[in-house]
């Protein structure tokens, strides 16, 4: 059986307020596991593949969520797990790297940040939505 994970934290935005900020991996290079068993009839070839492939390449694997967890909580930040149901995913699934920023919503470029360990690359996808603005 396949254990894949999600992983989001609530963060303090520009010292505004707080927001859900759902942690990705990005830029991997090869899949957790194969894509035949990560993608519903999974076909290399298919037109806009790349998108099915990048998105099952943000999930992360047992250990890689238990090292970004610790990471975090160096940090001062709690880590919301959960196991991603879902598997296969159907050929329309596109991750959180192709989610648009602007306008409220953007990335954090964790492994960008000072004193960054982890080693893989993780990006965290948040939406702000303040009326007042």
């Amino acid at each position: 059986m396949i254990k894949l994970f999600n992983g989001s934290s609530l963060i303090q935005l520009n010292g505004k307020c707080k927001v859900h900020c759902y942690w990705f991996c990005i830029d991997r290079k090869h899949p957790v596991v194969p894509y035949q068993e990560l993608i519903v009839g999974y076909n290399p070839n298919k037109d806009g593949i790349e998108l099915n492939e990048s998105g099952v390449n943000e999930f992360f694997a047992e250990q890689e969520i238990k090292l970004l967890e610790n990471y975090l909580a160096t940090r001062g930040l709690d880590l919301e797990i959960k196991k991603v149901e879902v598997i296969p995913v159907n050929t329309d699934y596109i991750g959180l790297g192709n989610s648009p920023s602007g306008g409220g919503a953007g990335f954090i470029r964790l492994n960008e940040h000072e004193g960054y360990t982890l080693p893989f690359k993780v990006w965290g996808y948040y939406y702000y939505n303040d009326p007042q603005d």
